[in-house]
């Protein structure tokens, strides 16, 4: 025989079958959590005094069969399990997995392949450029040329840095001479620069002193002039001797433009290959 009572929340006429009896579960109508009474409100109507059936509601057509809708049912048998009612559905949404084509993923991969790869190629290219050269590839035709440059300031020895270093191979000549005012430290040019262009073409080379005072790089063995232009030092009245004069003149055209009212320095070296340092230079 089904349990018939009314929901202490709301006044609705419920049913549920016996075996829910003095137990917790969520009414139909109002979703509140009720307790279910053991016996039936008929029972206590008929043991009751009259004015307490007489502030019961009115018992029209039972909304409910033998047994409760599935709704209710639900609900005690989760209480009756050990699981709160109140306790929310799992949302599909959070579980569910975006699925991705596989393409996508190779082409991202190689995408990122190729980035990598690139930066390892440009900075290779930048090591080998401004890097020591690595010793141990050299031939017995190759020489590390490295040297310093400083000069006097208020009596004490200050590094040189932004001096331009020049390497010309003896009796190597450009043809056309190039223009020089884009070597001179003031207007120095690293890049695009058509008469570094000429001089490495000749097998020549020209460095800037970096901020320690010192400069690097890699020449076949043989003799060289070297030309240190100071970035720093100044001369009132700089003379060109003419015999350098009519050396520097076979590489450039005006000299002049070349050496300027900054001191300098010219000298012809020797290099024998492997590692070699220069004397410093000091103006």
């Amino acid at each position: 025989m089904p349990v018939r009572f009314v929901c202490e929340i709301c006044k609705s006429r419920l049913t549920v079958s016996r075996r829910y009896a003095g137990q917790r579960g969520r009414c139909p109508n109002c979703k509140q959590r009720i307790h279910v009474p053991e016996i039936s409100i008929e029972t206590l109507v008929a043991t009751s005094a009259s004015g307490f059936a007489d502030s019961l509601p009115d018992f029209r057509s039972d909304p409910f069969d033998e047994e409760p809708e599935n709704t209710e049912v639900d609900s005690l048998t989760e209480l009756q399990s050990g699981k709160s009612p109140d306790t929310p559905p799992i949302n599909s949404k959070f579980t569910e997995t975006i699925p991705i084509a596989r393409w996508i993923v190779y082409t991202q991969a190689a995408l990122l392949g190729i980035v990598a790869t690139s930066f390892f190629v440009f900075g290779l290219a930048v090591g080998n450029n401004t890097g020591q050269p690595p010793v141990g590839s050299l031939n017995d035709s190759e020489t590390v040329v490295r040297g310093s440059v400083a000069f006097r300031k208020n009596g004490n020895a200050e590094v040189d840095t932004g001096a331009v270093v020049l390497l010309l191979p003896v009796g190597n000549y450009p043809d056309p001479r190039p223009e020089p005012d884009s070597l001179v430290p003031e207007q120095f040019v690293p890049l695009d620069n058509p008469a570094i262009e000429a001089i490495r073409d000749l097998g020549g080379a020209v460095v800037r002193v970096d901020r320690i005072g010192g400069f690097q790089t890699r020449l076949r063995s043989g003799s060289y002039w070297l030309l240190v232009l100071s970035r720093h030092q100044r001369v009132d009245k700089p003379e060109i001797e003419k015999q350098i004069r009519a050396d520097l003149g076979d590489y450039f055209f005006p000299v002049e433009n070349l050496i300027g009212n900054r001191a300098y320095h010219w000298q012809k070296i020797r290099l024998t290959g492997g590692e070699q340092e220069l004397s410093r230079v000091s103006f």
